[in-house]
């Protein structure tokens, strides 16, 4: 690993200029989204919410940096800088596994995995970038020291990634597939034939694995107790599984998996189906079709879809930390076999870079309306913080000039509204108290009584807004 730093610094300077110019947008232009906002308005209650959902170790590490990542630019920064190390770390585990050196290729990699679309996704989530981030660089070092304990047969390092994994679970149950992939990268690399050999390998790994799972429910349990915090349920109530019927459930897994397999929506590319059928293809011309090496090659391809598979959820962007990862390896390693996997290597990173700038591009602009309106509503409603205001309907940022969005990314305050038909008023109220703008929450009566006022209009039109008995109502649209 040093000895990759140390002769490609040239590399890792880059790194770290396109990591800050791919992010210049939200460095400059900080912007708070969904669950950002309740943070800073409430930073305990977001704290017993992780912890109610398993991420204690995503507490510890909030209140270790303590008020330092209020600062939105500061944050952003911050994952900045830890995106390029874990980016320079992948780089350089690939390049222990394989060692044949082109730095026009790592480079091109690293544009792959920095621009991606789904990492930008997951750090729209301004207040857990820094901490994401961080155990994004601690799973890469789990995988440099499982290679180290497998591959140079190093024992100590087991413990090492042990406690690694712990650590990471505690963060983000993504890992727990994170670490899968990297595993199945290094059995891919050593390609032991023989039957005994891979079992031995598969069991460890397994054992490490699962006895870093085990602990992780363990300290869960302790501090739940501890902090009198009881389990929300959270993991439980995305598993279709335990809710639904098979149909229904086998349902949502092929509509997630097609919707990543074909690159559906502004998030997601066709670099994965690229990278399936290259695999498929590699395996197909292979000598042999039932080896070792072939089964670690379609696991390597489920894997980043597997917490998919194994919840029939509906897809949830953070859900496939892995695909990028994994697309990036399959291009890394295509990039001397195939010339048609350089121009498609390059024409996703190309598109990942342009797609991506767009995405904060119009969640800034969503951000600034956001603001806009807020302010508008506060005016017309002669509002202070002891005015009571009640909203109806939506207000989409497609409503209010150039939009382009993500799954979260690009949506406005006044359009959240899980599926109901009024946006949710605690998300504006959490909104507008960050503006300074100040006001208080209906209670049920005058929540059912909105219902029944006769507005002339709706936002931004005259006659949105109606007072009755010192409350105001305010008409959003539909």
């Amino acid at each position: 690993m040093m000895q990759y730093i140390k002769q490609n610094k040239k590399i890792i300077i880059f790194i770290f200029l396109i990591a800050i110019l791919l992010f210049i947008q939200k460095i400059i232009c900080p912007s708070i989204g969904y669950d950002t906002d309740q943070y800073l308005a409430d930073p305990e209650e977001t704290h017993r919410v992780w912890i109610s959902h398993g991420r204690y170790a995503l507490v510890f590490m909030s209140h270790f940096l303590g008020k330092l990542w209020m600062n939105l630019r500061i944050a952003n920064i911050l994952t900045c800088i830890n995106i390029a190390i874990y980016t320079v770390l992948f780089l350089a585990f690939l390049n222990m596994l394989y060692e044949n050196k082109d730095k026009k290729r790592d480079t091109i990699v690293a544009v792959l995995l920095i621009s991606s679309p789904i990492f930008l996704e997951q750090y729209y989530f301004t207040l857990q970038a820094v901490e994401v981030s961080f155990s994004l660089i601690l799973i890469m070092l789990a995988y440099i020291g499982t290679y180290y304990w497998i591959v140079e047969e190093r024992k100590k390092y087991i413990v090492i990634v042990y406690g690694l994994l712990t650590f990471c679970f505690g963060v983000y149950q993504t890992h727990v597939v994170l670490y899968i992939i990297g595993v199945l990268m290094i059995l891919i690399r050593v390609n032991h034939e023989n039957h005994r050999e891979n079992i031995l390998v598969i069991l460890r790994s397994v054992l490490v694995w699962g006895t870093s799972l085990v602990t992780y429910f363990v300290i869960k349990k302790i501090v739940e107790i501890l902090m009198d915090i009881p389990d929300s349920g959270y993991l439980e109530s995305q598993i279709t599984w335990l809710s639904g019927s098979v149909t229904e459930s086998c349902f949502m897994i092929m509509k997630s998996v097609g919707r990543v397999v074909f690159g559906i929506g502004h998030v997601l590319n066709l670099s994965y189906l690229i990278c399936v059928i290259y695999v498929l293809w590699r395996i197909k011309k292979s000598d042999k079709t039932i080896t070792w090496k072939n089964f670690y090659l379609l696991s390597f391809l489920i894997a980043p879809i597997l917490l998919n598979i194994i919840m029939a959820s509906r897809l949830l962007i953070r859900s496939v930390l892995g695909i990028p990862i994994a697309c990036a390896v399959v291009f890394w390693k295509s990039w001397r076999e195939s010339r048609y996997m350089r121009t498609l290597m390059i024409i996703v990173a190309v598109s990942q870079v342009v797609n991506g700038q767009l995405l904060l591009y119009a969640d800034n602009i969503r951000y600034s309306n956001d603001v806009s309106i807020a302010e508008k509503i506060y005016r017309d409603c002669h509002a202070d913080k002891s005015t009571v205001i009640v909203t109806k309907g939506i207000e989409k940022a497609e409503d209010n000039g150039f939009s382009f969005k993500g799954q979260t990314l690009g949506h406005s305050f006044f359009e959240w509204s899980n599926g109901m038909a009024d946006a949710e008023e605690t998300r504006i109220q959490y909104f507008m108290h960050l503006q300074g703008l100040d006001f208080k929450l209906p209670d049920e009566d005058q929540k059912q009584l909105i219902n029944t006022i006769g507005f002339q209009g709706e936002y931004p039109e005259d006659g949105y807004t109606v007072e009755k008995d010192g409350c105001w109502y305010v008409n959003l649209g539909e």
